[in-house]
């Protein structure tokens, strides 16, 4: 034992005066740990080892005897049962069989029960007749065995001692100065003195000697470290390894295991701190005393070291005992100060406790930092912890708190919050607050999951059991869900309460240009207080339903930048960015949306990461970036599932449906356009985005009626609603396309110009498209080349990228059948880069030659529109899932109709377009142009 070399000599010392007739007691203390029990051993093994030198070998008296050990060992579990550690002394096998004989005799006749000796002890100090009477015998027999040997006394955990063993071994210990004994009482300091006044008298006793056993210090690590590790890894472990364990040999050991099991698996980066050093602080801690363990175990729930008063009044005693106990913890090598010196002995000290003790003492600590005014944050980690709650205060806070954190964007805190709060400890209308919270927390992370709490909610919503701001939050919901009976009751209630609030007035702006259906049930009111979201909301709602101002978008973008996107802001955030699209500011809308993006992932918000998705998927579209159309709009919808997306599901669709189509992705496009939508989104704008897409997909797919009734639908709705805004849906030249196919010239012509009327200069993309229809209209080629020449001068100029295209490629064409060939290519190829760039599939390329992107002729696509116009509704629909390569069973299955019918549909089919097999239709519909007016221009 190298680390206790002067303790061990100094107990060498004291035998060799033990054997010279010098009496000695020595008192070994230590923190528990600190290698008391291991010294005491080293001790008695030399003790064992020990022989007369060779000149006593050699006197005339013959070699005196070996010396005789006694030892005992006390244990908290037998503190109560009389005599233990006595009857352990003089009963060892080690004691002559007579004298043994003799001490039991003394310790039978004698013997009492615990009961006994509680009631026969006046005081734990004072001896009474029956311990001297045993003790005097004792002492007989020791005096006796001291005459003629050394004998050694040892009593390991002399702190555990029983009462009646003490008295007893005080009579013999204070008669043994003249004596050859030598007791060593090996105590610990980390808990209290159960028998203070006894344990004095030990300690002024004039042949008592008190070794302390402190820590290691930094040397003692190094040799200790340096024995088991070798020189190499001390120089880079000793350190840690002290400031870890403190110098507490228990603790160093422990770690030095760790990190010889560590060198074995292959880490030798470091300390390492595992297993074996927390089942030593484990023990460390269990020895210290039950005051000391709660200390340490409100040590290890709090997050921060408190205060010593604030302490004491955790452990509901004096700040001198709160000290006390952080002392016997410090000198254990568990603390520096008030913190632990290692977060695995934290971790062990929690997990040395019960579930059940965890949660009694968090809900102490967190009553007693409230009381205390403690950081509401404290308190509520507690909580936390602690689990359902169901006091006052408590739910009080938590609710208080899950608004916070509503308001903070942390939705999964909210959440933590709400749960704690047991049903028991509200009432019935605040139990309906409650929910109303947690849809709101609900929705943003899992929106699919709340449509359970509607039921009870419009009924607190019309009975005025919410404010206006859960009151709304509901409503919204309820809307974005397609609940609209349970809305259009909720609103109406909201419209009966008195009118001047900002959340009301921003709720019906809102209301109005978002689901325009249900807004005859909500009143226009006026806010007397103005805010950031009621100026988005009146932004939105100017731009759609009244007069835009021209610095819309100005006043958008700055109120992007001068409001951070929180729950509260939820909403006024989208609408702001809808402004900018439909503004025809795309770039700032791009650049806003991305950014909005990143705050999405760092809170979690499923719902808001769809939205923000859907939204750059639009403005990708607009800018003709079709890929990016595909990435950011599928994105969207993985990012939901369909129950999660609600009504609001139809404009990520409307992106996809309409990207597919202008790639010529047909087949694609078709398994969602057959997608079933949610019921009720003719309540909503995005149904608009939808009905564009799906004409789109009709037009490119030869089913031209199927078209022109989505585009009416679009029109009349747009213009029910008082929408009627071509930058939103331009639906007078989406119908202006279909009537060009169905050979209705004049008409188309009349909604072009209709639509020219109505656009605003700024709105580059819908001028430029009512110029191609005009165009395309025209009587003349001559008038077709100026019409295109201005169209691709407005749509160069707003950055339409497909418009662009497919407006080059139509003058190109124009050329071509004029005679400019040269022109004409040039056209060409620049339709061509740009098309390629965006994946546009243009259809019709004869102009440069061959057929690069597998599609046929103008002429030939021009003849194969005329034809396919001479057909049914019902003829077309089976001729393009014919010609998309469906058998005719699966066709028949898709529309709802027999094998018969296909076959008699798919004859006159035949017949009317003169293909004899389904690979000539196949060909046949592959003509057709998704840019949707290419090849279809009039001739008078």
């Amino acid at each position: 034992m190298t680390t206790r070399d002067a303790e061990l000599q100094e107990l060498i010392d004291t035998f060799t005066l033990g054997r010279g007739g010098d009496g000695t007691i020595v008192l070994l203390s230590g923190s528990v740990g600190m290698g008391k029990t291991a010294l005491v051993h080293t001790f008695l093994d030399h003790v064992s080892r020990s022989r007369q030198s060779r000149q006593d070998r050699h006197s005339p008296c013959g070699p005196e005897p070996d010396p005789v050990i006694l030892t005992a060992s006390c244990s908290f579990a037998e503190r109560a049962l009389p005599l233990s550690m006595i009857r352990q002394l003089f009963g060892s096998p080690r004691l002559p069989a007579e004298h043994r004989a003799r001490a039991a005799g003394l310790l039978g006749a004698h013997a009492v029960t615990a009961q006994q000796a509680e009631s026969d002890r006046s005081t734990d100090d004072v001896i009474n007749e029956w311990q001297a009477t045993v003790a005097q015998g004792l002492l007989d027999i020791l005096l006796e065995l001291a005459g003629r040997r050394c004998v050694v006394v040892a009593v390991n955990d002399f702190e555990h001692v029983d009462a009646w063993s003490l008295q007893v071994l005080m009579y013999l210990l204070v008669r043994i100065s003249t004596a050859r004994v030598v007791a060593v009482l090996n105590e610990s300091t980390d808990a209290r003195p159960r028998f203070p006044a006894l344990r004095f008298e030990i300690l002024r006793q004039p042949h008592t000697r008190h070794i302390r056993l402190l820590p290691l210090t930094r040397d003692g690590v190094v040799t200790m470290v340096s024995e088991s590790l070798g020189k190499p890894a001390t120089a880079r472990l000793a350190g840690p390894l002290h400031q870890i364990s403190g110098g507490n040999p228990l603790l160093l050991r422990a770690l030095i295991e760790d990190c010889e099991h560590s060198a074995l698996g292959g880490d030798t980066r470091g300390v390492a701190v595992a297993d074996a050093f927390s089942e030593a602080v484990t023990l460390c801690l269990r020895r210290c005393g039950d005051e000391a363990i709660r200390a340490a175990r409100i040590l290890a729930v709090l997050d921060e070291p408190p205060p010593l008063q604030l302490l004491a009044r955790l452990l509901s005693s004096s700040v001198e005992v709160a000290g006390q106990l952080l002392d016997r913890l410090n000198a254990a090598g568990l603390l520096t100060g008030l913190q632990f010196r290692h977060p695995v002995a934290r971790a062990a000290v929690l997990r040395d406790s019960q579930a059940h003790e965890l949660t009694e003492l968090r809900e102490h600590v967190a009553a007693v930092l409230h009381r205390s005014g403690a950081p509401a944050s404290a308190v509520l980690n507690q909580l936390l912890a602690a689990g359902h709650q169901t006091a006052r205060w408590a739910t009080d806070l938590l609710q208080r708190e899950a608004r916070k954190a509503l308001d903070a964007e942390r939705y999964e805190a909210a959440l933590s919050c709400l749960d704690l709060i047991g049903d028991d400890a509200v009432s019935p209308k605040e139990r309906i607050q409650l929910d109303a919270l947690r849809l709101i927390a609900e929705w943003r992370l899992h929106p699919s999951e709340v449509t359970h709490r509607f039921p009870d909610l419009p009924a607190a919503v019309r009975d005025g059991h919410l404010a206006d701001r859960e009151a709304v939050a509901v409503v919204r919901n309820m809307l974005w869900h397609g609940h609209f009976d349970a809305a259009a009751e909720a609103i109406r209630a909201l419209a009966r309460r008195s009118p001047g609030g900002a959340e009301q007035a921003t709720f019906f702006t809102w209301l109005a240009c978002t689901y325009p259906g249900l807004a005859a049930e909500a009143p226009v009111v006026g806010a007397t207080v103005s805010s950031s979201e009621l100026r988005a909301a009146n932004l939105l709602s100017d731009l759609l339903l009244g007069q835009p101002t021209r610095d819309a978008a100005l006043e958008a973008d700055y109120l992007l930048r001068s409001s951070s996107p929180t729950d509260a802001a939820h909403y006024p955030v989208i609408s702001a960015l809808e402004v900018l699209i439909y503004a025809g500011h795309l770039d700032a809308a791009e650049r806003w949306s991305a950014a909005l993006m990143d705050n999405a992932a760092r809170v979690r918000s499923s719902i808001s990461t769809a939205v923000l998705s859907a939204l750059r998927a639009e403005v990708a579209l607009r800018r003709g970036d079709l890929p990016a159309v595909v990435r950011h709009a599928g994105y969207a919808m993985n990012a939901l599932s369909a129950p999660g997306w609600g009504v609001r599901i139809v404009a990520p669709l409307a992106c996809l449906i309409a990207a597919h189509t202008a790639m010529g992705e047909l087949d694609e496009a078709a398994h969602l356009v057959q997608q079933v939508i949610p019921r009720g989104i003719a309540e909503t704008r995005y149904s608009l985005l939808y009905w564009h897409a799906r004409g789109h997909f009709y037009l490119a797919t030869g089913q031209v009626h199927a078209a022109m009734e989505d585009f009416q639908v679009c029109g009349e709705t747009m213009g029910r609603w008082g929408m009627d805004r071509p930058m939103l849906v331009p639906w007078r030249t989406d119908l202006a396309q279909a009537l060009l196919r169905a050979g209705k010239v004049d008409r188309a012509r009349t909604l072009a110009k209709a639509q020219l009327t109505l656009t605003d200069p700024d709105a580059g993309p819908a001028r430029g498209m009512a110029l191609r229809v005009l165009a395309a209209a025209a009587p003349s080629p001559e008038r077709t080349v100026a019409l295109l020449s201005q169209a691709v001068e407005v749509l160069e100029e707003c950055g339409d990228t497909i418009g662009l295209a497919c407006a080059l490629n139509e003058l190109s064409e124009t050329n071509y059948e004029m005679g400019k060939a040269s022109r004409a290519r040039v056209l060409a190829r620049r339709a061509r880069r740009m098309a390629e760039t965006s994946r546009l599939q243009l259809g019709v390329q004869s102009v440069l030659g061959g057929d690069p992107q597998g599609v046929g002729t103008s002429a030939e696509a021009t003849a194969t529109i005329d034809e396919t116009l001479a057909l049914t509704e019902a003829e077309r629909r089976v001729a393009v899932l014919a010609a998309q390569g469906y058998t005719n069973r699966e066709v028949g299955q898709k529309l709802f109709v027999s094998i018969s019918t296909v076959e008699q549909h798919l004859s006159r089919v035949y017949r009317k377009l003169n293909v004899k097999r389904r690979a000539e239709l196949a060909s046949r519909f592959k003509l057709l142009s998704p840019s949707g007016i290419s090849g279809m221009r009039a001739t008078g």
